[in-house]
């Protein structure tokens, strides 16, 4: 992919070395996941790519999903919790599910990358056996004994519940077996045929309808620490090496000791096992560490956070707290095992000519951003297309989904600017067309200075002057259309019908400024049925959405102050 203008070099992973270390520098904008990905298709092994932060880690993901289309290089985020440091909540199950099929994964050696943030990455965890020695398989023509079976779910932390919505539940009903694994995106519904597995599918927790024939599934364990009767011995016996017995219904040694997980238990997993390990104990041999960001200043930021929250909240005596030490990898280990590994710095930056330093031949496109406030907000983009023409620089349109797509084709067909839809980079990239438009999450747009392929990729998030929220998937069941969604008011027309979050459906009379409470404010007007006007804040712009209901001519319009809407 891409092989003609970017080439990225990796160490030799061929043999681990403290020096065997790159500079990837002068990655700008959104061309750092464009590395990466180019990286991937060429690596011998899987890369571990290391972030400075969570948003950071996301943002990565979203632009490798792309730059990585049809290939066969899988993306994984190694998602963190979620929670603050020894808060005495638990991670949501989701996401305890996510982190288990990723290290499940992990252990596969698959080519992949693997994105994980730094304070999620220095997290002790269960040993590299763990999963192995809870995971259950079932295939189609197994014999089942469901007393066994039962028993292996309990002991791999599964809760029996009388209908199974939720990762880590199970019911059993005769012969049917419902379950929800961990690390799966769907439930499975079991048939019995006497003691025999007839039949594996899916199913659909809210309408109890079997989907799709599956042949084998596999079963993580519910939880990233054991808790069967051993598993908890060893909890109260290490417990007393640290701290004294407190046999109070409300503490924590009482209640595991009665085969309860209270919330935060997460935060007491180092005493569920002889010794923990980190996540670089799960990686293949041909692994290769990609960094990105100053990992130091992330790592003493966290580091000073772990420790003040510890500091206020060890004297509660039923919860007593282990040392961040105990939890979480100091920067001398995190440091020391960076240097098992052959590993790249990325940075945005231009970096010093020299043995292993390498300046990739981007730049930044300068202010693209349409101008809403002049009366033709194009004009500058329409130049600048149009000397990049001249130069014979290929230019690419990106935005985050084909309703976006659709909207910024309206406006670049006012500009005199009519780019070809295309699926992928590469396909545009080795078409005859000059200027395309594709789908996709990058955030920031640059310009590649190949002297065979010059290329402007332009970002919708800079051109529009709006951020893509950098969200897990969301939840299907929400109804928001995110293509619909109005982001700048270039993109409004007088008269234009629009959808208010909180109000529905009304007509754009265009911007009024008001005095309100001594505050000059500008805002959008919108009519409503019999005339009423509604005055929103060009801050609340998000409020706002394009009506996709069906021919905008017959649009009909709420009234305001009624239960319509």
């Amino acid at each position: 992919m891409t092989d003609s203008i970017f080439s990225p070099p990796l160490p030799n992973n061929n043999q681990k070395s403290n020096n065997d270390i790159r500079h990837w520098g002068n990655l700008q904008g959104s061309s750092t996941a464009l590395a990466i990905a180019s990286a991937a298709e060429n690596a011998n092994g899987p890369l571990l790519l290391i972030t400075a932060d969570t948003p950071s880690a996301i943002k990565l993901e979203k632009e490798l999903d792309y730059f990585l289309q049809n290939q066969t290089v899988n993306v994984q985020l190694f998602p963190d919790w979620e929670t603050l440091p020894y808060d005495n909540f638990s991670p949501h199950q989701d996401i305890v599910s996510q982190r288990l099929e990723a290290l499940y994964q992990l252990t596969q050696n698959e080519r992949s990358i693997f994105i994980v943030p730094l304070n999620t990455l220095i997290m002790r965890m269960a040993p590299v056996d763990y999963i192995g020695k809870y995971l259950l398989i079932l295939k189609i023509n197994q014999t089942l004994d469901i007393s066994e079976f039962r028993s292996g779910l309990e002991r791999a932390g599964y809760l029996h519940v009388n209908q199974v919505m939720s990762h880590s539940e199970f019911s059993i009903r005769g012969s049917i077996i419902d379950l929800f694994p961990m690390g799966s995106s769907h439930p499975f519904r079991i048939d019995l045929f006497d003691d025999e597995v007839d039949s594996i599918r899916h199913f659909d927790p809210e309408t109890q309808r079997s989907g799709d024939k599956v042949d084998e599934i596999k079963l993580l364990p519910a939880r990233e620490f054991p808790t069967d009767k051993d598993a908890t011995l060893l909890f109260r016996q290490q417990y007393l090496t640290k701290f004294d017995a407190n046999n109070s219904k409300e503490s924590i040694y009482y209640q595991v000791g009665k085969g309860l997980m209270p919330g935060g238990i997460e935060y007491y997993l180092p005493l569920f096992f002889e010794k923990t390990s980190c996540l670089f104990d799960y990686l293949n041999a041909d692994t290769t560490i990609l960094m990105h960001g100053d990992l130091q200043v992330a790592h003493d930021t966290y580091w000073k956070d772990v420790n003040n929250r510890y500091e206020q909240l060890r004297y509660n005596l039923v919860r007593p707290l282990l040392e961040p030490a105990d939890i979480f990898m100091r920067a001398e280990e995190l440091f020391a095992a960076l240097k098992d590994w052959p590993r790249v710095q990325i940075s945005k930056e231009s970096i010093s000519k020299k043995a292993g330093h390498y300046n990739f031949n981007t730049r930044p496109i300068g202010d693209i951003a349409l101008k809403p406030q002049n009366k033709v907000p194009w004009t500058s983009l329409k130049q600048q297309v149009a000397e990049w023409q001249k130069q014979k620089v290929k230019v690419l349109f990106s935005t985050e989904s084909a309703g976006r797509r659709e909207g910024l084709l309206e406006i670049l067909t006012k500009a005199e600017i009519k780019p070809k839809s295309f699926e992928q980079l590469d396909e545009f990239l080795y078409s005859d067309e000059p200027i395309g438009i594709t789908v996709g999450a990058a955030e920031f747009s640059f310009l590649i200075d190949d002297k065979d392929l010059p290329v402007a990729f332009i970002t919708e998030t800079e051109l529009l002057g709006h951020k893509i929220s950098h969200r897990r998937k969301r939840d299907t069941r929400q109804g928001t259309d995110e293509g619909a969604i109005i982001r700048n008011l270039a993109e409004l027309q007088l008269g234009q019908p629009v959808v208010h979050l909180d109000h529905g459906v009304g007509r754009y009379l265009g911007l009024q400024t008001l005095d309100a409470g001594g505050i000059t404010t500008e805002y959008l007007t919108i009519e409503y049925a019999k005339q009423s006007k509604l005055y929103v804040p060009v801050a609340s712009l998000q409020l706002i959405s394009r009506y996709s209901g069906g021919d905008i001519e017959h649009a009909p319009l709420h009234h305001l102050g009624t239960d319509t809407w």
